[in-house]
């Protein structure tokens, strides 16, 4: 018997933190979604060589389906960038140790300073760090921000 409360414990685990192999569905949910907590769903981070702004297009939820979020990229003046290149989104949950499936991910835009990103797959709710790295103006860096999933 001592099998079988190892699996169960193993099942509700896998339950728990969800799989990498699961992919969402591409198609939106009819239920309700939550915001970032800035009034306008947004959250801002600067690093030495850009400002980034980070917005959810439909809103934050976990798992069930593909996100997709817009970055607006502001120089190291504040002034719209004229010029992004070569953008990496990387999501990782630091408490959990480990990140996401990014391979449905794909970046695209870039035209004044706006990036769009797609089939973002968050597994689960909690604390993930956002991780966006650009070349802003020919000044290269990185941007975290702290995101919130219910």
């Amino acid at each position: 018997m001592w099998w079988l409360s190892r699996g169960v414990v193993l099942l509700g685990l896998m339950a728990g933190c969800g799989s990498l192999a699961s992919k969402p569905s591409k198609q939106g949910l009819d239920r309700p979604t939550v915001e970032n907590t800035a009034s306008d769903g947004s959250v801002t981070a600067s690093q030495g060589g850009f400002t980034a702004r980070l917005t959810w297009h439909d809103g934050l939820i976990a798992s069930e389906r593909y996100l997709t979020a817009k970055v607006v990229f502001l120089s190291g003046s504040g002034s719209a960038a004229t010029e992004v290149q070569d953008v990496t989104f990387i999501p990782t949950m630091p408490s959990m140790g480990h990140g996401t499936a990014m391979d449905e991910q794909s970046i695209a835009g870039a035209e004044k300073g706006v990036v769009t990103v797609e089939n973002v797959y968050l597994i689960m709710g909690g604390t993930w760090d956002i991780a966006v790295t650009a070349t802003v103006d020919g000044k290269r860096d990185t941007v975290h921000f702290k995101v919130e999933v219910p």
